[in-house]
């Protein structure tokens, strides 16, 4: 663009310089003609005819001359106008680009400002979520600290807890012992004081081979306490073992009146027992082969029926003429659920 400007203005200045250029030529050439000596007279007259003679021969000449000035003198007009139209124009097309450029270059220096006040506000809004950031971090570091106190706290009152939840549980355990020990003693005076019952006579009936034996039964109560609803069952075995029988045969019980079922302290009973089914053999009387009397005694002592019934078996072997008790039979009384 600056260089079409530049040869504009030569232009311009080229065509300003022909006009002067011719003008001086023209006032050179009428200096020269109207020129002439003048000390005689003669000279004079010769020179005045002469010189209208060539004025008259270069009149032709003169006016070749000037319309070839007048002509050139148009061209250059034209020349001076389209120059000055041209650089005109293109003095007009840079004032549009350059206004076009600074439109431009201010647009951009808008939306450079927009953005640098964008990236301010953002910055800005950076430096708030910054500010609120260290804040709710020294408050999750404060919480942290105190969570950390709080659980060393804690953790002082599990130990201090679990201390005391072993002295607790040594306690208890001191406490089981001695309970132990007291229900110990409960249950060996409520024993020693308990209704405990014995067999001192077995009479037996009818025995001899061929007969249906019986017996009967002498229940005594050596406890300190009496004893209701008391209920005996009987029943024979034959073989060597009572724990590995050749034949089993039940007693039916004949005694069954209300009084015998209670016993009072250092009482007895007397319980008649027979059966039909089982005859005796010379083996067994002669004792050959084994029979055991086996029975079972239910009673309720003090307490009544939540307490539960208590239950007793006597196992006795024939031998040397009569039954007695067989070694290993389990006495003991044995506690059982209320029917």
């Amino acid at each position: 663009m600056w260089k079409y400007l530049l040869i504009g203005t030569l232009l311009l200045q080229g065509a300003n310089a022909q006009p002067a250029k011719h003008k001086a030529q023209s006032q050179q050439q009428g200096s020269a003609s109207s020129v002439s000596p003048t000390p005689l007279n003669d000279r004079k007259i010769e020179a005045g005819d002469k010189s209208d003679s060539t004025g008259n021969s270069q009149q032709p000449k003169q006016d070749d001359e000037g319309k070839t000035f007048q002509r050139t003198q148009i061209t250059q007009y034209w020349v001076l106008v389209i120059t000055s139209v041209v650089t005109t124009a293109l003095f007009v097309a840079y004032t549009f680009f350059c206004g076009l450029q600074w439109w431009q270059i201010k647009k951009q220096a808008n939306l450079s400002a927009q953005q640098i006040q964008t990236m301010k506000d953002t910055l800005d809004e950076m430096g708030r979520q910054r500010k609120t950031l260290h804040t709710q971090a020294e408050g999750v570091f404060r919480q942290a600290r105190y969570t950390r106190e709080t659980v060393t706290e804690s953790r002082k009152m599990v130990e201090k807890m679990q201390a005391q939840l072993e002295a607790i549980q040594r306690q208890e355990k001191h406490l089981a012992t001695q309970a132990d020990a007291a229900r110990k003693a409960v249950e060996l005076a409520e024993t020693s004081e308990a209704p405990y019952f014995g067999i001192i006579g077995i009479r037996v009936i009818d025995f001899a081979p061929g007969y249906y034996t019986g017996v009967d039964i002498t229940f005594f109560n050596g406890g300190k306490t009496p004893a209701w609803h008391f209920f005996p069952l009987a029943h024979f075995i034959v073989g060597e073992h009572p724990d590995y029988p050749e034949a089993k045969h039940s007693l039916e019980l004949i005694t069954t009146d209300i009084a015998s079922t209670f016993f009072a302290t250092e009482n007895s009973h007397v319980f008649e027992f027979r059966q039909r089914k089982f005859a005796l053999t010379e083996d067994i009387v002669s004792e050959k082969k084994g029979l055991f009397l086996i029975v079972t005694v239910d009673y309720l002592e003090r307490g009544g029926v939540s307490k539960g019934y208590i239950r007793q078996n006597f196992i006795c072997l024939w031998e040397k003429g009569k039954f007695c008790d067989w070694l290993p039979a389990d006495n003991s009384p044995q506690y059982s659920k209320a029917d």
